[in-house]
């Protein structure tokens, strides 16, 4: 599982800190020298945004099927690659991070965080569609790749 933020969620979570930090009274406790941590709040699981993203693309309604391999397969496989890699290039090169240890633990683990501070001193409330950002991200970048081509061809 993971979580995400909106880059609008982000803007007015950022703006509502530095309102705070100008005038205190505005926040619900202590802002400044504070951290926070700026979430939707809504866990998903971690492959969902390609597997939404595969479903835009292909102009499905239903998500795209997925085979999931066992993790400890897929921790053995990352192992075997950063060896073979270690091993072939003498240790000069690491394996693209979707080959290695590191890429296999951000797939396998859940990566969640409590963004609670942030609501309560903050008054932060996410309001963003994150599904309805990827759809349109997703058709933007195919209406871009097809007017590139319609470029190059014509």
């Amino acid at each position: 599982m993971v979580e995400v933020v909106s880059v609008e969620d982000a803007l007015t979570a950022h703006l509502l800190a530095a309102k705070a930090l100008l005038d205190p009274s505005r926040a619900s406790g202590k802002v400044d020298g504070e951290a926070f941590i700026i979430s939707d709040g809504n866990p998903i699981p971690f492959w969902y945004h390609v597997r939404y993203a595969w479903t835009i693309a292909r102009g499905e309604d239903k998500l795209v099927d997925v085979t999931v391999f066992p993790a400890w397969l897929a921790l053995a496989i990352a192992n075997i690659a950063e060896w073979l890699y270690w091993l072939f290039t003498l240790d000069t090169k690491q394996p693209p991070t979707a080959l290695g240890r590191t890429g296999m633990y951000y797939s396998i683990y859940s990566h969640t965080v409590n963004g609670q501070k942030a609501r309560e001193r903050l008054h932060f409330k996410p309001t963003a569609n994150f599904d309805a950002g990827m759809k349109e991200a997703v058709e933007w970048e195919i209406n871009r790749r097809q007017s590139l081509k319609s470029k190059k061809d014509g």
